[in-house]
């Protein structure tokens, strides 16, 4: 591994070697703590005007208020699984001499994704935001794995995805396409 990305470790991510061929790279989200806070403020107001309005449809015999109501709190779950997911989203990227297993955890809610070293093809780093109305600037990575384009991370700082990406094209011996950070 070069020893550049061994000094310069982003916050929020963890290099673990277990022997010479095995390593682990652990990552937690970090930052966004006012963007948080404002989320999850709004989401419990949201929330709270959901279930007032579907409790006064519900008392009132208003079929158009009740399932307004509903219908406000089917996106509450669904905007409280994209906060729970920016809050508490914890990665691991397990390296070995022929495989790259990803472990994705959100609470108690686990999924673990095995990508074959032989079958990665392309690592690149993507713009995923601070474009038109949108002021966060951030950046993901993608890997093509079997002619498919693999999601990585998202909305992350430039430094983040950038040396992620070095790390896995490094290890499966392939292109990294990058973008700039501006």
């Amino acid at each position: 591994m070069n020893e550049d990305i061994r000094l310069h470790i982003p916050q929020g991510f963890e290099l673990n070697y277990i022997n010479k061929e095995v390593f682990t790279v652990k990552y937690e989200r970090t930052g966004m703590i006012a963007m948080n806070f404002f989320f999850g403020v709004w989401l419990w107001g949201w929330t709270s005007g959901g279930i007032v309005c579907l409790f006064i449809g519900y008392m009132d015999r208003d079929l158009t208020l009740f399932y307004f109501a509903l219908l406000m709190l089917l996106v509450d779950i669904i905007m409280s699984l994209i906060f729970l997911y920016s809050v508490y989203c914890k990665k691991s990227f397990k390296f070995d001499e022929e495989c790259l297993v990803i472990k994705t955890k959100v609470l108690y809610y686990k999924t673990t994704k095995l990508f074959t070293r032989k079958n990665i093809t392309q690592v690149k780093q993507i713009k995923d935001g601070g474009e038109g109305k949108d002021s966060f600037p951030s950046w993901g990575l993608n890997m093509m794995y079997r002619n498919k384009k693999v999601r990585i991370i998202l909305r992350q700082p430039h430094e983040k995805s950038l040396w992620l990406g070095k790390i896995i094209s490094t290890w499966a011996n392939v292109p990294f396409e990058t973008v700039p950070p501006n």
